[in-house]
């Protein structure tokens, strides 16, 4: 192994480095979640984090590349529990928020997004239960998506106050404009079925199968030739990146007018004591 060539890996082993450390601390960040984000078990980021010395280490060693690469191939995002994918952004949380917060808790969320947009290998979104709000945006994020009939898919922001403006914004990118206004004004979440019927899920199986279903479709994307796969997901980032960095520009310009009017504060504040007293 040449020096050249070792400077080449370590700089490749850097940006998977960064992308493992982002999805980390977004894993962390958003465990009000549940656990949002188990990347195939939490285990996958920190290997992920540690790839750029792991990877040097066993070249130098001479262990055969491909070893590392069927580790590293692939990305099942799912939830830590088997309750639900995600409910969405803590109410209590947002409730304490004030429009300082708002630049901050977006740019963050942006990035954490940003993280999942970013990686080369192809990502599938394992989806059961209730996938709203911020989770559900992670997931329309991910290359395909498997689901279960009953699970509870959409976007419910508008009723706690926030305006549906990323959502609505990555929406648009899967949707037609009249099935993309309903589910943003309305904010009910609609079945799994349904989803899949509007084109939000690739895949619907029962529930008990999903997951088995996510990782079949992640080992198949990850039988396919590697550098044709890296360039297309390249490709498609190109295509969307512009919108992509406006969502950031629209969410911090709008949210903050929403936390302004106080809504978001009263409505997530009685919201959240109704779901105590279940």
């Amino acid at each position: 192994m040449t020096v050249r060539a070792l400077a080449g890996l370590a700089a490749l082993n850097v940006a998977y480095a960064v992308v493992g450390l982002s999805l980390l601390w977004a894993a962390l960040a958003f465990r009000t979640w549940g656990g949002l984000l188990r990347l195939a078990g939490l285990g996958y980021l920190l290997g992920l984090a540690a790839f750029g010395v792991l990877w040097t280490a066993l070249l130098v060693a001479g262990v055969p590349f491909g070893v590392v690469v069927v580790v590293l191939s692939l990305v099942v995002l799912t939830a830590a529990g088997d309750r639900a994918f995600s409910a969405g952004q803590d109410l209590q949380e947002g409730a304490g928020y004030t429009i300082d917060d708002v630049d901050r808790w977006f740019t963050e969320m942006h990035a954490m997004h940003a993280s999942v947009r970013a990686l080369d290998k192809p990502s599938v979104a394992a989806l059961f239960g209730a996938v709203a709000g911020a989770g559900y945006q992670l997931a329309l994020y991910c290359d395909l998506r498997v689901a279960h009939p009953e699970a509870r898919i959409g976007q419910p922001e508008v009723k706690t106050g926030l305006g549906s403006i990323l959502g609505t914004s990555l929406m648009a990118w899967h949707l037609p404009f009249g099935i993309n206004a309903e589910l943003s004004l309305m904010g009910e979440l609609i079945s799994g079925e349904r989803a899949y019927q509007l084109g939000l899920v690739n895949q619907i199986v029962p529930r008990d199968q999903v997951f088995p279903k996510a990782m079949e479709l992640a080992r198949a994307l990850a039988e396919r030739p590697p550098h044709a796969i890296k360039i297309t997901k390249e490709r498609m980032r190109e295509l969307t990146q512009p919108q992509f960095d406006e969502f950031l520009v629209a969410v911090k310009k709008y949210q903050r007018r929403a936390y302004e009017s106080g809504e978001p504060q009263r409505l997530m504040s009685e919201l959240a004591q109704k779901m105590k007293k279940r």
